[in-house]
């Protein structure tokens, strides 16, 4: 009679399991993405950033810690298992991988329906093959140059606090009162981010938007804009990039304005290198001094945290991308550049994040 009872709770488990990920693949499908992002994600995305803006510290970091834990540990018994299994039978081993199997099943579904089912959104600017030629390269680098040397100040004078309820304000004002409450936090990895190439990351588990506040300051803006584009249920890092461009150009303190053109130049100008480095050094020569000192002082950072991790970590989330549907993989980011030109060049029409 036990045995019956184990199996038939088996079974309801098994049947729930199946239940649920098929729920999370049909949400993805073009039948379900109607219903997405209105009824599922919105109104969840909604309830945990109103909790978790109480908790000062990241609590998605806390959980990839713990799952991080788990795999080992998981891993661990699974290998000790295998070699006693003359012992302990094979059964015993056989038990353990069907759990392990179980668990990454639900945590695969449920990163669909958290957030994931976002990556099958059409893009905001429809995109095509067509790249940008070298004269209008030039011409982009020249626009950003003038925008950049302009601005009198390069400094944010805002606290993350303050940041963070000014962009709110600013997502509000361009995509209306249907976006979400989006909050950044500090990462409690801290700087250590650097090491795999990482400015700031969105948790779908928990729908927090973290960064590195080792970033120099004239980052956070452009920075905090593209995760919270993420909150906001932009799964496309082009798109993000795209969304904190906008958001920082049009606000009105200098500070965010300057994060946004700097974010943009950086890949605008590193697309005009690769086709003409000497093009592309002569438009970085035209910076004032000040513009070019910001730069270096990234660059310099990101020599300091130099490691085979950065690599690795490129690697993975470029094959993450591409199984994701993004077949530029991690070249994403660098949409950018085409989008803010073809935006621009179509007379800044108005982007909608939500039918």
């Amino acid at each position: 009679m036990t045995i019956l009872r184990k199996h038939k709770r088996g079974l309801i488990l098994f049947l729930a399991l199946a239940i649920y990920l098929i729920t999370a693949l049909w949400l993805q499908s073009s039948y379900g993405m109607p219903y997405y992002v209105p009824y599922i994600y919105l109104p969840l995305q909604n309830i945990r950033s109103q909790i978790l803006q109480y908790l000062p510290f990241s609590l998605g970091d806390l959980i990839y810690i713990g799952l991080l834990i788990w795999l080992l540990i998981s891993l661990f018994r699974f290998v000790r298992n295998i070699i006693l299994s003359h012992r302990l039978g094979k059964h015993i081993v056989g038990n353990q991988l069907l759990r392990f199997a179980a668990t990454l099943v639900f945590l695969y579904a449920s990163f669909i329906i958290l957030w994931g089912a976002n990556y099958k959104r059409e893009p905001l600017i429809p995109e095509s093959r067509s790249t940008l030629d070298t004269a209008t390269l030039i011409a982009l680098n020249d626009t950003l140059v003038a925008e950049l040397n302009r601005l009198p100040n390069t400094d944010n004078p805002l606290n993350l606090a303050q940041l963070n309820k000014r962009i709110n304000i600013d997502y509000q004002n361009m995509f209306g009162p249907k976006v979400p409450l989006l909050n950044v936090k500090p990462t409690l990895f801290g700087s250590s981010l650097h090491y795999f190439g990482i400015q700031g990351y969105y948790n779908p588990l928990t729908g927090e938007g973290q960064f590195a506040t080792s970033l120099p300051p004239f980052m956070w803006g452009f920075v905090v804009a593209h995760e919270m584009a993420h909150q906001a249920g932009i799964a496309s890092e082009g798109d993000a990039n795209f969304i904190a461009y906008m958001i920082c150009v049009q606000d009105s303190m200098p500070g965010m304005q300057y994060s946004g053109y700097l974010n943009l130049f950086l890949y605008a100008n590193r697309e005009l290198f690769e086709i003409d480095s000497t093009m592309g050094k002569a438009k970085y020569e035209t910076l004032n001094a000040t513009v070019r000192e910001d730069i270096e002082a990234l660059k310099k950072l990101r020599k300091q945290y130099k490691s085979s991790f950065r690599g690795l970590s490129i690697d993975v989330y470029h094959w993450y991308l591409q199984n994701r549907g993004l077949k530029q993989g991690i070249g994403s980011y660098r949409l950018i550049s085409k989008k803010v030109y073809e935006w621009e060049r179509d007379g800044k029409p108005k982007i909608s994040l939500y039918p």
